[in-house]
């Protein structure tokens, strides 16, 4: 957000943010904190609002960032030899270290994989919409730069029902 909307934009969504996260950021936050799920729901949908459309389209857009921009040196290395079922299911294997709820499930085919999130405390379209871009973002990093997310289900707040995000590319690449 910083990098395309400069401290101006920083302060418009720190204005816009609910009072009790507002006051979080400005005491800071260490990167290996864990940060309350209201928060990141809060800060999306703030940013979305003040510099998107307001349907989750740029959360898409910064899960997909965060996917390209977040890589420990490490993990570059498998993005580059590993195949795209290889980084989802290993990000399936890690899920808890990110999140305090839920599970992260993947099956794959030829030219196609498949994300199921089930059992998440607070489902929420500003989650789906981040690991649909993280996904997405992920299968490019491997090489496949016709991969597109769709979000077969978007459980909305309260709707229970497991989120299913579908990746797909030409199988032929």
């Amino acid at each position: 957000m910083r990098e395309h909307h400069g401290p101006e934009g920083e302060a418009t969504v720190r204005a816009g943010l609910q009072s009790d996260h507002r006051a979080q950021l400005e005491a800071g936050i260490l990167r290996s904190a864990w940060v309350p799920f209201s928060l990141f729901i809060d800060l999306n949908e703030t940013i979305d609002r003040s510099f998107g459309s307001g349907d989750f389209a740029l959360c898409r857009a910064m899960g997909s960032y965060g996917a390209r921009v977040n890589l420990p040196t490490l993990y570059r290395i498998f993005y580059r030899v590993g195949s795209i079922a290889f980084i989802l299911k290993r990000a399936a294997r890690v899920w808890d270290v990110h999140y305090s709820s839920g599970r992260l499930s993947v099956t794959s085919g030829k030219g196609w994989a498949r994300l199921i999130i089930e059992d998440f405390d607070e489902p929420h379209p500003t989650l789906w919409e981040s690991v649909a871009g993280w996904g997405e973002a992920s299968a490019r990093l491997t090489g496949l730069e016709d991969a597109l997310a769709k979000l077969e289900h978007r459980p909305e707040p309260g709707d229970y029902s497991p989120a299913r995000i579908i990746i797909r590319w030409d199988p032929d690449r």
